[in-house]
């Protein structure tokens, strides 16, 4: 259900493996949120019937992003796409930067292989 390549409208992309409800695969992110020269960054998680969930390092140092969603059809019925929510959180060293250490946002990868 989850397996293939999918790319988000900012060039981002995840390559996902499914094993029953096991999921392994790649996060490459776009050229915009590449803090270093980067490949695919490992990600595992699992899904359950159109729901998934995963977790990846992410291009910045010290830093990981777990991801949520729902794969839905288009209205067309030609593209599958996932709605995700993610989080990313840093590392820091001081405990009163633990508020500027998180972020959530949200995005749409479509299915291309």
């Amino acid at each position: 259900m989850f397996e293939g390549r999918w790319r988000n409208e900012c060039g981002a992309e995840i390559h996902l493996l499914q094993y029953g409800e096991a999921i392994s695969g790649t996060y490459t992110p776009s050229r915009a949120e590449l803090v270093a020269p980067c490949r695919g960054r490992i990600l595992v998680g699992s899904a359950e019937g159109e729901l998934i969930g995963f977790v990846t390092s992410s291009s910045a140092p010290g830093t990981v992003t777990s991801w949520t969603g729902r794969l839905l059809q288009t209205p067309d019925l030609t593209k599958p796409e996932i709605h995700l929510v993610y989080h990313v959180v840093e590392r820091v060293t001081n405990d009163l930067d633990i508020s500027r250490s998180k972020e959530v946002r949200s995005a749409v990868f479509c299915k291309y292989e």
